[in-house]
């Protein structure tokens, strides 16, 4: 977040609003996106799903929006639907998936793309950013297309492990396998796409 909502519009000289991240600030969001005619958003599943219930819609205006990732926990289509529903904004929200260790971004979908939905009600996170690799493995064994497992990835932008100055190297590097690939400790599965 602080890359993807901090430096990289500083870098490109644009503005950037703050919020506290809690549940009690979830209209002052959607009342600043209106107010700054804000263009890209982003938010946990739980804060476009409870919006969706407790924010009055009157007033807030989110046509100015040209994209909203719904990541940070597993996405629902309904809290997607719900949200651009009540808010007038269809195809607005879309999924992603990324976490710290991997400088945030894993996977996103792009502006304008379809929401895929598997027959689970599972929601479509996107391709995998450019610079990295991703396997589903369980049991040490690389899963095949549409078979569930563990996500484990690679590549440049990974972090180093978690800092410990006890170790040699300063860094605990358990949660990488003997090849280098990072254990996630999420599970997913990668479609034929």
């Amino acid at each position: 977040g602080l890359v993807r909502f901090l430096f990289m519009p500083v870098w490109f000289g644009q503005h950037v609003h703050l919020l506290p991240p809690a549940i009690a600030s979830l209209g002052l969001w959607l009342r600043t996106i209106t107010a700054v005619r804000g263009t890209v958003t982003s938010a946990p599943d739980f804060a476009f799903r409870l919006a969706a219930r407790a924010v009055p819609p009157d007033g807030i205006d989110l046509t100015s929006l040209r994209f909203a990732t719904n990541g940070g926990e597993p996405v629902r289509a309904s809290s997607i639907a719900a949200f651009e529903l009540r808010f007038a904004c269809p195809g607005v929200v879309r999924s992603g998936y990324g976490l710290a260790e991997a400088t945030l971004g894993v996977a996103a979908m792009m502006p304008g793309e379809v929401l895929r939905v598997d027959a689970r009600g599972h929601v479509g996170c996107g391709k995998v950013v450019p610079a990295l690799r991703l396997r589903v493995m369980c049991d040490d064994i690389e899963q095949a297309v549409g078979e569930v497992g563990e996500l484990e990835i690679s590549g440049s932008h990974l972090f180093e492990g978690y800092y410990d100055p006890t170790l040699p190297g300063g860094f605990d590097r358990s949660v990488f396998t003997g090849d280098g690939w990072l254990r996630t400790g999420d599970t997913g599965y990668v479609d034929a796409d």
